[in-house]
């Protein structure tokens, strides 16, 4: 999840010209500005995100500026095709403490390639037989229902789904398009397109279906329908973050023809832990 979310205007902070996010309920640190990295003022970020106690430092940054950040002891864990408007961003992370950088869980990666066969044509509606729910735009009066369904799911999460003013503020800005899948009056499935207009890129995410209602195509319709907007608008570049642990959620994504293209040990906090997240990847370029 994209950590640039957050109720708090003070966890922005400008450390010697670059923009930093103060991420404290994942525990990290995300930098926001590469124009002006460089050696000297990356170490003083370094530097007090160490005193701060966190545990991870950030940053999706052109490939150009890699050099800077592997060169004080980032590690490049994910490559994201045509980010910045068409050029490449490495996912760069700094690992505060060791114990942060070992993943708990061990992969075979068998579930990243099966089902290869059945991927979709990039940026199209797909037809699901015999779909009976309704699947349509979020609207503000849905907000508590949302956030119950969120709650229902996760114990914990990267951003505050849990908290209705938060979704009723996402859809205000217009900056995040949430899909719901509902029977009746109730809500079953959300899925959401976070929109970076000056960049042209999307993060699919806030993915959630209710566990009575799982196996039966509800997330794959509600991204089609994502995707179909979002190729009426012009973006070219989606991704999303996957619990590596989930081979569901994956399998959903990998279908739609993402790609498989890194991923982040212990990245945030969900379901009451810290967690890996695959990073896939469709790029119309």
């Amino acid at each position: 999840m994209n950590p640039n979310k957050s109720k708090q205007s003070n966890d922005y902070q400008t450390i010697a010209d670059i923009k930093v996010y103060w991420d404290w309920s994942n525990q990290r640190l995300k930098i926001l500005d590469y124009y002006s990295l460089n050696n000297i003022n990356l170490l003083q970020v370094v530097e007090l995100a160490t005193t701060a106690g966190l545990g991870k430092i950030i940053a999706w940054a052109p490939i150009a500026k890699g050099n800077v950040l592997l060169s004080q002891g980032f590690e490049q864990e994910g490559l994201i095709p045509g980010f910045f408007a068409g050029q490449d961003a490495g996912c760069y992370s700094y690992y505060i403490t060791p114990r942060r950088s070992v993943s708990a869980h061990k992969y075979d990666g068998i579930y990243l390639a099966e089902d290869s066969h059945e991927v979709n044509q990039p940026f199209t509606r797909r037809a699901i037989a015999t779909f009976d729910y309704l699947v349509r735009d979020a609207r503000p009066s849905d907000v508590s229902d949302m956030s119950k369904l969120f709650s229902n799911i996760f114990s914990t999460y990267p951003t505050p789904v849990f908290e209705p003013d938060y979704l009723l503020a996402n859809m205000r800005s217009q900056q995040l398009l949430y899909k719901l899948a509902l029977t009746g009056n109730k809500v079953i499935g959300i899925a959401a397109a976070d929109m970076d207009g000056i960049n042209r890129n999307v993060e699919m995410t806030d993915c959630a279906t209710d566990p009575q209602y799982r196996g039966q195509g509800i997330l794959n319709r509600l991204l089609c329908d994502l995707e179909a907007d979002l190729y009426m608008q012009g973006f070219s570049c989606l991704y999303t973050l996957c619990r590596a642990t989930q081979p569901a959620v994956n399998k959903a994504f990998l279908r739609l023809g993402y790609n498989f293209t890194g991923r982040l040990i212990n990245n945030c906090n969900i379901c009451g832990g810290y967690e890996d997240m695959n990073l896939l990847v469709k790029h119309r370029a």
